[in-house]
């Protein structure tokens, strides 16, 4: 059974390991001379353990496969240092661990990697992150991170939704809705879909979270949830999403051909899916957390038939699997 946990000291040396066996993918990639062997040393390491950088582990039978480290700076949440064993890269383990660690904070996630990374910016933008503009990524690499000037050059910075949508509506200080009570301390936020599926309220993906991939391929349309690895080997891709990905946009409501979509008007048209509907369009009239758009939040209960949590109602909910 995989598990997801907070790293300790005693973790050090296997999560050094993982890291520099994992980063040979950068030699003869990256600049030469961002290069170095090892690629980070064990005092890099402990230096940003010391910087409040908090490492997570991927685990299995008492095994670290994959690391992901967090790091909370100001008012945004850094994603750093991610690495899976390269034998055990492509299994949705870097997924796993980025939407878990996704969930720990409410603040808006920044991700840095190297320019060159083609295939790591490639995963970055399938989990929903967007690169900036180069001027964007300097002036944010400069205030947030604590690197060198030549690796601030060779560098890109990619923004999950909620940046973009707080740099959009000029809400810096907006307060991101929590979907569990104000008493726990790390409640989930909501992981919102182009279609206006909440996976947060997902019983599945709470699964997939553990790394149970079972049940995120729909068997009836054989469409794959948005969270599976690109190369899984079952399921097509959901038409909603690529979509989405095919027009540069976030999701639906920022397209202007949304109200004359025919396959979005049948998809809204399930009993209901209404929710998700209003969900979409109260986001392009204000964000999807706005005060009375009618879309469930704090202290608010979802419908008894909730499209957005699969397997809690009789028509499976298949928002995120695709009834599309």
């Amino acid at each position: 059974m995989a598990t997801i946990r907070p790293c300790t000291d005693r973790d050090l040396e296997t999560v050094w390991r993982i890291i520099n066996q994992s980063a040979r993918a950068y030699e003869g990639v990256i600049p030469a001379d961002c290069w170095q062997e090892p690629y980070m040393s064990r005092a890099e390491l402990r230096h940003e353990v010391d910087d409040r950088v908090v490492f997570w582990g991927y685990e299995e039978e008492g095994a670290l496969i994959g690391v992901m480290g967090i790091q909370h700076v100001d008012d945004v949440t850094l994603i750093r240092h991610a690495y899976v064993r390269p034998t055990r890269q492509g299994e949705g383990i870097g997924g796993c661990l980025l939407s878990y660690l996704c969930r720990q904070t409410d603040r808006p996630i920044l991700i840095g990697t190297w320019a060159d990374a083609e295939w790591a910016i490639r995963f970055y933008e399938k989990h929903g992150f967007q690169l900036v503009s180069r001027e964007e990524k300097e002036r944010l690499l400069r205030r947030y991170w604590s690197i060198p000037e030549r690796q601030v050059e060779t560098s890109v910075v990619l923004v999950d939704r909620e940046w973009l949508q707080r740099q959009r509506h000029g809400c810096q200080q907006e307060k991101l809705c929590q979907m569990t009570s104000q008493s726990e301390p790390l409640a989930p936020r909501r992981l919102l879909q182009p279609c206006g599926a909440d996976c947060s309220q997902c019983e599945t993906f709470k699964l997939f979270l553990t790394g149970d991939l079972s049940g995120l391929v729909n068997p009836e349309t054989d469409y794959r949830c948005c969270w599976l690895p690109v190369d899984y080997p079952e399921g097509s891709v959901c038409p909603i999403a690529a979509c989405c990905r095919q027009k540069a946009l976030l999701f639906c409501g920022e397209c202007d051909q949304l109200d004359r979509c025919e396959r979005m008007e049948a998809f809204y048209a399930q009993p209901g899916y209404d929710v998700l509907r209003r969900r979409t369009l109260g986001a392009v009239s204000g964000g999807v957390e706005s005060a009375g758009d009618g879309v469930p939040g704090v202290g608010e209960a979802e419908p008894t038939h909730n499209p957005c949590s699969i397997g809690n109602s009789s028509d499976d909910g298949a928002c995120c699997r695709g009834r599309r």
